[in-house]
């Protein structure tokens, strides 16, 4: 079987955290772990705190880890407006929250990718 070769992945930078969550509305509701984006730009503005999320961020990507916590994802069914009858299932639609800590992990690599 053909290995796959490697590429570089250099260190993920504090700017692009800085930039990711620039990126975001703020409005998104939390996932399982109740962290809102407010508290997520805080945490990466602080310099020792954005420091702890770069380690953890660049050590999920060596090991080729996804923390479970990222995955865990809370389903709420909401109903569509102005629907005549809210006994049918089509009168509502799902929506799934995840972590923003895993948003932000996610828009960090999105940009490597887009780049």
């Amino acid at each position: 079987m053909d290995t796959i070769p490697e590429r570089d992945f250099p260190p993920i930078s504090r700017q692009e955290l800085l930039d990711a969550v620039e990126d975001v509305s703020g409005q998104s509701s939390p996932g399982a772990d109740h962290l809102r984006w407010p508290y997520i730009a805080a945490l990466v503005h602080d310099t020792a705190c954005g420091d702890a999320l770069r380690r953890i961020f660049q050590a999920c990507v060596e090991k080729a880890y996804w923390p479970i916590q990222f995955k865990e994802a809370v389903s709420v069914v909401i109903p569509k407006p102005k629907k005549d009858d809210y006994s049918r299932l089509k009168a509502y639609r799902p929506v799934v929250l995840l972590s923003c800590l895993g948003k932000l992990f996610e828009k960090v690599i999105a940009a490597r990718m887009h780049y």
